[in-house]
């Protein structure tokens, strides 16, 4: 794998130069993004795109950023003139260690502006970087990440997860669980504006700033809206965006530019590459969608069958996965044990009753399938027709779904015991609201120094501690959070010193991945045809 990186850090940000260097590994990047679509009346609803800058309205485009891992790069060590490791920033005046892995020096600049920086660099160069501060000369600098730096969220590409002061009153910045979308949640009005901030470089800014607002229902950021009347324009790198409201949780947001430097589009993920780099990213155009699907060996599966006169006179339809249309019917259906009792349908010459046989377990599908608004609250095992205990009669002598709920959705850290006396009170942070995520997770959360759930537990109240306290390790038997109801309870249960109870961070999905499927479907423009394929990767040892 090969990438720009550059060779010259000698005056502005913009006039840098580059050139390739190879690396063995990558963070890869891949998502797909919807072609915007636009009226005809320019006058209400303009394409600030400019006559479909992105691709045909309705079809997807899918892009892949590969972003090497080196870090033994070290282009400062060209500016080390007397050989001694020490460098002076012409910009910042910082004397600083030339050191490897330390591809950009930025100076005591605000967060939002750092995170700009970031955002401007990966724009330009494809390396996998972080932010980091420096507390020796106090200045933000951008980092070359190693595989290891990769296992944090916060150091991967695009998670900032940044708070405005606006929202507490107080400079906040970056906070975990550093998603790397989101809805937000919590938000009080129905609009809110948009911030933008550009690169610290002053010759990075742009001529003119853009101006947009969130659309906000039920607390919820749905959109983003353009003022296609205040676009902005040349732009040198897509700009930080973020809204800037109070929250529970934060929302993303990221900028699209056109040729012209523009911002034309906001999104809650990654965004494409524009400019004179426009197209590098692109994979696959035209693609009606772009679906990752894992295994889960869990998953029910149902056979829809007819039952024309009796229940032994039948015939069976067709086996039904999660990720086919009808399966929620026939996991919501009272009759999917195959009673031959289910709904009557067809005239009355030709009655025939439809049940859903239960068949088999195991089946590619999507994270968090379970999740639908036709049921509340999305938990397992959802309709209230298959009794407990043990998932009813469907798992009773088979195992339980992994991937059901979407826990994105739900409490993500252990500590939510409302069977406490007192009740802890629930945690609000979501690691991507809206959103399912799959994360292999990090063990750095237990022993950073850092109290990600801010909550303790003192015999009589829950209440915030010190910031400096991992209870998960920190060599006492606290009081731990199980998801067992039988261990909940108000008994306060102590299981052992450090035990997993006391962790104060947890992974959306703690099973491992046994497969994944990657389903693409396009447009053929020549044949006017769509055609599917199936890639699957199965992690099992063979």
């Amino acid at each position: 794998m090969s990438g720009e990186c550059r060779v010259l850090v000698t005056g502005n940000f913009k006039d840098w130069e580059s050139e390739t260097l190879q690396s063995t590994l990558a963070e890869v990047i891949w998502f797909a993004i919807e072609n915007p679509g636009y009226t005809d009346d320019t006058s209400t609803d303009p394409d600030p795109t400019g006559k479909h800058f992105f691709g045909e309205p309705g079809m997807r485009t899918i892009y892949r950023r590969t972003l090497l891992i080196a870090p033994w790069v070290n282009p400062y060590k060209a500016l080390d003139d007397n050989n001694d490791g020490l460098v002076k920033d012409a910009n910042t005046g910082l004397v600083f260690k030339a050191v490897p892995g330390l591809v950009r020096m930025l100076g005591n600049v605000p967060i939002e502006k750092a995170i700009a920086a970031t955002i401007a660099f990966q724009d330009r160069y494809d390396m996998s970087v972080r932010l980091e501060w420096d507390h020796s000369i106090k200045a933000y600098k951008i980092m070359a990440n190693t595989l290891g730096d990769l296992t944090k969220r916060e150091n991967r590409f695009g998670h900032f997860f940044y708070r405005p002061q606006v929202s507490t009153g107080k400079v906040v910045g970056r906070e975990y669980p550093f998603a790397l979308m989101g809805n937000g949640s919590g938000y009080s009005s129905t609009t809110a504006q948009i911030s933008f901030v550009d690169d610290p470089d002053t010759n990075m800014r742009p001529a003119t700033s853009a101006k947009a607002t969130a659309n906000i229902l039920s607390g919820v950021v749905v959109s983003y809206t353009v003022d296609p009347t205040k676009p902005g324009n040349q732009y040198q790198a897509p700009p930080f965006a973020f809204v800037d409201a109070k929250s529970t949780t934060i929302a993303t947001a990221r900028v699209m530019l056109n040729d012209d430097g523009q911002v034309v589009r906001l999104v809650f993920g990654p965004t494409p590459l524009w400019g004179v780099r426009r197209g590098q990213d692109v994979m696959m155009t035209d693609a009606l969608a772009f679906d990752l699907r894992v295994y889960d060996p869990g998953a029910p599966l149902f056979a829809s069958r007819k039952v024309p006169n009796s229940n032994t006179d039948f015939t069976t339809d067709t086996v039904l996965t999660p990720s086919d249309p009808g399966w929620l019917d026939a996991y919501m259906s009272t009759f999917n044990m195959g009673g031959g009792t289910g709904s009557t349908i067809g005239t009355s010459n030709t009655k025939a009753q439809v049940d859903y046989l239960y068949v088999g377990q195991g089946a590619y599908v999507d994270l968090g399938y379970g999740y639908n608004s036709r049921y509340t609250p999305p938990t397992y095992p959802g309709p209230p027709a298959l009794p407990s205990p043990v998932y009813g009669p469907l798992f009773s002598s088979s195992a339980a779904p992994w991937f059901f709920e979407a826990r994105p959705l739900s409490d993500v850290y252990l500590n939510s015991r409302p069977n406490l006396s007192p009740p802890e009170p629930k945690d609000s942070s979501y690691l991507a609201t809206g959103y399912a995520v799959y994360d292999t997770w990090s063990f750095h959360y237990e022993n950073n120094g850092v109290n990600e759930d801010q909550l303790r537990y003192d015999g009589n109240k829950w209440q915030v501690v010190d910031n400096s306290i991992d209870e998960g390790t920190n060599g006492m038997d606290d009081v731990g959070a199980y998801t067992d109801t039988y261990l909940q309870g108000p008994t306060n249960p102590r299981l052992g010193v450090d035990d997993i109870g006391e962790h104060e961070t947890a992974p959306p999905y703690d099973k491992p991945l046994r497969g994944m499927q990657v389903v693409l479907r396009a447009y053929e423009r020549d044949s006017r045809s769509i055609r599917q394929v199936r890639v699957t990767q199965h992690f099992m040892p063979e």
